[in-house]
């Protein structure tokens, strides 16, 4: 015989600190030592040994008798005190590994210890890495070993091993709260579970590699952990051990069997404390490396302890229960339901790789693996934990699944269906991306019966019964029963094309507003003439809109934005804007009361040169804008500037600017002397006049150089023929849509200044006429100008199908 040969060939040493009262990581001491060889002494030894008693599943009945033939026998070895004991190897499975330990100075009978089959799935990165090896024994105090171990052909394995561990100690591990751990997904009814964090056990974190993730969680493993006898049962046993334990487990696997991390996702021991496992985040779906051939779209939590040798506590099952519910709430899977796995072979798995595998949802590891895991106690409690985690959940929609994910424009549905548990009512909200998340649709219902496969169909319209424009669509699902609370609800992306085989695009529609009439021209302002340092400004005061309507023409022949003020003073937000853009010249249009000099004298300080256009009513002040314009006009906008028909000169402000027109106002019943001398002056030619003859009489008309009129029934179908009289020369691919509505017409008013095309709609957006000009116009471009008591959302939504 040979003498065994034990040479130590790696030392992990610790991190020396002091103990501190908060948790902080430790480090572990980790002997490796090399075995070979057959030890004449240990023979001896070997044989006056007590036979086993227990391994992780089954019983061992035969202290000597070793399969195969004997490869390798230490002596008794000594080593510094640890409290993990492994053995590893490259390469096949001995066909036997037996060992006996020293505690206090008592030499335990042999123990065989199984191969762990708790693995890494084969051909991983992980599993690429990983070496063989046991299921750990945990002996708290040991410090002495004797290794047996058998192979077929009485060859050693290859890199044979014995791994010693000691975790450190720490102050703080006796301190542990468990808290509810922090997650990023959203609430549900299935709360998080109190857990005692990776921080508060002492994980080195150096140990580990970076996490990898599953596409999702089908499945939820019952394991028991490591080590083949009752130590985790005996009395006594404390939170402080319970750290030093997992972070033994967590240097076995890593330094010794070359895991990216610990095995399993969770742990629960016997006091019902639930403990994070693999690094990663307790909300994700982090890959973990517990059950051979099935660790995709799993994860698991293992029982401290055999439980082939004692029964789990009541505390233990109940923990287990509310991880699971947490765990399997976020990705919606019934308790009582099942999953196909496709199993990738391997380790200790029933299944050749390529395999499909029907597996409960919640499922213990003999389920799918050749092992007695999680023990011939824990195994039959899984009815029981399904039902508890059943409870634990709540409300809850199981299995989620849509229909389609794609249709046409104005021809097609999406179905969500769902399994719930019990009486549920359910509620449908569909969002548009392209439009910043709005609410296009609301769907209320609910179930009537338990257990029901219900369902909700949204009909690609909106609230209103228009079909919703192409874009991308979130439809989030919400669930609540008046017994059991809220489910955590379910999102869906939905994409509507404008025709089959076409490409997702967004409709170029948007709201151009701010929290007030003078932050709305700032806005406006800012798409029209965004780095301007020249202003045209003009009076937001009910009793002098008047002006802004014919300044339009002005701001956009000088490239400029067309802002409103109060009159005693520049409101906030105009001020900070004017003072970004480093001003230096604002034309006022209008007069003193309108606009005060005390507004002005704000301007004059901030370095702007100031000029003041007006006259002394408002119809001379658009003749001083059309003078302002240039030495000749020969075509003109005619409007009446008569209150109750300003909408008119509104809705021909845009096209104005955007020819370079003016607009002069006159009355209803007579063209004011200083209008008609403007018409000589500027050598008018032609002439639009906007509104039908209750604005502009059949008498003022006659009087009107070259003129066409442009009206309709209402002010609605009167934006419709002004954009008719210019689609000619103002492309009608971009437009600006406004409230018709007197009381907010202001909103609209410095919208002129983009120089586009606009229609003026209800507070539910255009009519159907117009819908049906941005239609036959294929308008791909439009803003909405002011907030939502002008225009809501359901207007905006409406224009943006118009224009989808």
């Amino acid at each position: 015989m040979t003498l065994a040969l034990v040479v130590p060939v790696t030392l992990a040493l610790p991190v020396v600190s002091a103990p501190a009262a908060s948790p902080h990581p430790v480090k572990p001491i980790v002997q490796h030592l090399h075995l070979a060889g057959i030890d004449a002494a240990g023979l001896a030894a070997g044989a006056a040994a007590a036979p086993a008693t227990e391994s992780r599943n089954a019983v061992v009945t035969a202290a000597v008798v070793v399969p195969g033939r004997l490869a390798v026998l230490t002596g008794e070895l000594s080593a510094r005190r640890f409290r993990l004991l492994g053995v590893t190897w490259k390469g096949t499975d001995p066909t036997r590994v037996d060992v006996r330990t020293r505690t206090n100075g008592i030499w335990s009978g042999w123990q065989t210890l199984d191969p762990t089959d708790d693995t890494p799935d084969a051909g991983s990165a992980e599993g690429r890495q990983a070496r063989r090896g046991v299921e750990p024994l945990i002996l708290p105090g040991s410090d002495g070993a004797q290794v047996r171990v058998a192979t077929a052909t009485g060859d050693a394995p290859a890199a044979l091993s014995l791994d010693l561990v000691d975790p450190g100690t720490s102050a703080a591990d006796g301190s542990m709260t468990a808290t509810p751990a922090p997650a990023s997904s959203a609430a549900a009814a299935a709360s998080v579970p109190a857990i005692v964090t990776r921080a508060q056990w002492g994980a080195d974190e150096s140990l580990r590699g970076a996490p990898e993730y599953n596409a999702t969680i089908k499945v939820g493993f019952v394991h028991h952990s490591a080590s083949p006898n009752s130590y985790w049962q005996k009395s006594g046993w404390t939170m402080a051990d319970a750290a030093r334990d997992i972070r033994s487990i967590y240097a076995y696997y890593t330094g010794s069997m070359g895991y990216r991390d610990i095995p399993y996702n969770f742990f629960v021991d016997q006091a019902g404390r639930i403990y994070e496992g693999r690094y990663g985040g307790v909300d994700k779906p982090v890959t973990g490396a517990h059950t051979g051939g099935f660790n995709t779209d799993t994860f698991a939590v293992a029982a401290l302890g055999n439980m082939d040798i004692a029964s789990p506590t009541a505390a233990m099952t109940d923990s287990i229960a509310r991880i699971l519910a947490y765990k399997l709430d976020l990705t919606h899977r019934d308790p009582h339901g099942s999953a196909v796995l496709t199993s990738v072979g391997g380790g200790t798995s029933r299944y050749g790789p390529g395999v499909k595998v029907v597996v409960p949802t919640i499922a213990g590891h003999r389920d799918v693996g050749a092992t007695a895991c999680p023990g011939r106690y824990l195994y039959p409690a899984l009815p029981a934990i399904r039902n508890a985690v059943v409870r634990y959940q709540g409300a809850a929609l199981y299995n989620p699944v849509a229909s389609t994910s794609a249709g046409v424009v104005g021809s097609s549905a999406v179905t969500l269906s769902a399994t719930v548990p019990g009486i549920q009512s359910f509620k449908l909200t569909v969002r548009a991306q392209c439009l910043g998340g709005m609410v296009v649709r609301t769907i209320d219902a609910g179930w009537t019966s338990s257990h029901l496969s219900g369902a909700v169909t949204w009909d690609g319209k909106t609230d209103t019964g228009v079909a919703a424009p192409v874009g991308r669509y979130d439809l989030l699902l919400e669930s609540a029963s008046a017994t059991t609370g809220t489910a955590r609800p379910i999102s869906f992306t939905y994409d509507l094309v404008a025709s089959t085989g076409a490409g997702l695009t967004c409709p170029q529609v948007g709201r151009l507003a701010g929290a007030d009439r003078y932050s709305t021209s700032v806005a406006i302002g800012r798409a029209a003439a965004p780095a301007s340092r020249t202003v045209v400004l003009a009076s937001g005061e009910p009793s002098h809109l008047v002006d802004g309507l014919v300044a339009a023409p002005l701001a956009r022949s000088l490239h400029a934005p067309l802002l409103l003020t109060a009159a005693a003073s520049l409101p906030p937000s105009v001020l900070a804007d004017l003072t970004a853009r480093h001003v230096t010249t604002v034309d006022i249009v209008g007069g003193e009361s309108g606009v005060s000099t005390a507004v002005e004298t704000t301007l004059t300080g901030l370095g702007a040169t100031v000029h003041r256009i007006s006259g002394a009513d408002r119809y001379a002040t658009s003749v001083a804008v059309a003078a302002a314009l240039g030495a000749t006009a020969p075509a003109v906008v005619v409007a009446s500037g008569e209150d109750g028909h300003l909408v008119d000169a509104l809705a021909a402000a845009g096209p104005a600017a955007s020819t370079g027109r003016p607009i002069l106002l006159v009355r209803g019943a007579a063209v004011p002397p200083s209008v008609v001398t403007a018409l000589t002056d500027l050598h008018v030619r032609s002439t639009v006049v906007v509104g039908g003859v209750g604005a502009v009489s059949a008498a003022v008309f006659d009087q009107l150089p070259g003129a066409t009129r442009a009206a309709g029934a209402d002010r609605y179908s009167t934006s419709i023929a002004v954009a008719d009289a210019f689609v000619g020369v103002v492309a009608p691919t971009a437009i600006a849509f406004g409230s018709a509505a007197d009381s907010h017409l202001v909103d609209a008013l410095a919208g002129g200044a983009l120089g586009r095309l606009e229609l003026l709609g209800g507070i539910s957006g255009p009519t159907s006429g117009q819908a049906a000009w941005v239609r036959a116009h294929v308008v791909t471009s439009a803003w909405v100008l002011g907030g939502t008591a002008g225009v809501n959302d359901t207007g905006l939504v409406t224009l943006a199908a118009a224009v989808g």
